[in-house]
């Protein structure tokens, strides 16, 4: 795992630490986070940007999947739970991150 993830334990720090990553390339949009059923280990988010999508790409330690920015999360801590993700189990998760960009 990038160590710049390292403390995130849940899907609302994760949208955190990626805004916080991607701010100064561009304002994040969405977040959506894909939990493969299959791949209980890790989570794909995508993270669209209004600009500078590779940038951000690079910012948040990801790829380009298409024209948006991506980046592989995990392994996945044991207590990471959301709405759908009550038993480790996975199906697709959207997010919308824009919560986490305004000032506190």
């Amino acid at each position: 795992m990038d160590k710049r993830y390292a403390e995130v334990k849940s899907p609302g720090e994760l949208l955190s630490k990626l805004a916080e990553l991607a701010a100064p390339f561009g304002e994040v949009e969405k977040v959506r986070l894909l939990c493969p059923s299959q791949q209980h280990e890790s989570v794909l988010c995508l993270v669209e940007a209004k600009s500078g999508a590779q940038a951000v790409a690079e910012a948040i330690g990801g790829f380009m999947f298409g024209n948006t920015p991506a980046v592989h999360f995990g392994p996945v801590p044991a207590d990471f739970r959301c709405a759908r993700r009550e038993t480790g189990g996975a199906r697709d998760v959207f997010c919308d991150c824009q919560r986490f960009l305004t000032p506190k």
